[in-house]
This record gives C-alpha cells, sequence and structure tokens, in this order.
C-alpha cells in the first residue's frame, strides 16, 4: 500500500502531461489483476525523442536553417508548453511559425515579419545571434551559429516557397 505522502503526490501528477508517469509509478492496483485492465494510459502529449545526433538530422530535413544544439535538445527531453518546438522535427515551419520561434530562442523585441520585410528580418536575425554563445552543432561536429541566415531567407521567402496557406 502507498503512503498517504505519496498518494497525495500522486494525486496531483494524475493530470496533465504527467499522466503517463502517474499510470506507470502511482497505480495501486496490481497490473495484472481484471480491473488494471480498464486502465490505459495517455500518451498524447508525450513524443519520444532521439539522441542528440538522430534528433538535429530529423530537424536538418524539415528546417535545415537551424543548429538542433544541446540546449534545445534538453529543452524538447524535458518539455515546452510551445508546440513550435514539437514542430521541429515534424515539418517544415510556415514563416510567422519561424518568427515565433526565432523569437523564443533568441529573445529580444518583436522581430520583422518575414513575409514583409525579408531583409529586415534576416538582418535583424543575424544581428540577435552574433553575440550569443554558438551551440555545438552535432551534424558538423563544430561550434555553428543558431540560424544559417542563407538558408533561412530561403525557407522563409514566401516567393520561392509559393503560397503559404494551406
Amino acid at each position: 500500500m502507498l503512503s498517504n505522502v505519496r498518494m497525495r503526490s500522486c494525486r496531483g501528477a494524475s493530470q496533465g502531461p504527467w499522466a503517463l508517469l502517474h499510470s506507470l509509478f502511482c497505480e495501486v492496483t496490481p497490473p495484472h489483476s481484471p480491473a488494471s485492465a480498464s486502465v490505459v494510459p495517455r500518451t498524447g502529449d508525450m513524443e519520444v525523442l532521439d539522441d542528440l545526433a538522430g534528433e538535429a538530422a530529423d530537424c536538418a530535413q524539415k528546417n535545415p536553417w537551424l543548429t538542433y544544439g544541446y540546449p534545445m535538445h534538453r529543452m524538447r527531453e524535458w518539455g515546452s508548453h510551445h508546440k513550435l518546438f514539437d514542430l521541429l522535427d515534424e515539418r517544415s515551419l510556415a514563416p510567422s511559425e519561424v518568427r515565433d520561434f526565432l523569437m523564443l530562442l533568441l529573445g529580444g523585441a518583436e522581430l520583422p515579419q518575414p513575409e514583409l520585410e525579408l531583409s529586415a528580418f534576416v538582418a535583424e536575425v543575424a544581428r540577435r545571434q552574433k553575440d550569443l554563445e554558438q551551440p555545438y552543432n552535432p551534424l558538423r561536429k563544430r561550434r555553428t551559429l543558431w540560424v544559417d541566415e542563407k538558408r533561412l531567407k530561403y525557407a522563409v521567402n514566401t516567393r520561392v516557397r509559393g503560397c503559404a496557406i494551406s
């Protein structure tokens, strides 16, 4: 039987993204009892990540302008309420999503709209990242800037990509 303290902590963890861990570690029903057949762990909010190099390769296929460094990998491992981090290895980000993601990554004031002010957008990204510590790039096996400006310009240029409405 679980102690009262452990039971209280498990009750609080049974909601939200911790539901799977809750079901694995806090259930008091023996795993082979008939009652356990109705307990189905929720995994909707959980994503299984590969190692750093594997995730970097996946992200580079969809968003080649981004260096997938160790700090970003750690953030994704621990979870973030910003869904843009989950999309990095699933699909290419739309120009407005790239802007929102880079505001999270680089900080500071609002970035220019890439669809309207492409050159100003890329120039501001370059200015913001020049003073940041460069992350280790597992694909190039050396430190690089967070954002490859040439690839970024191509990725958010709607004239090259076509219409962003899907």
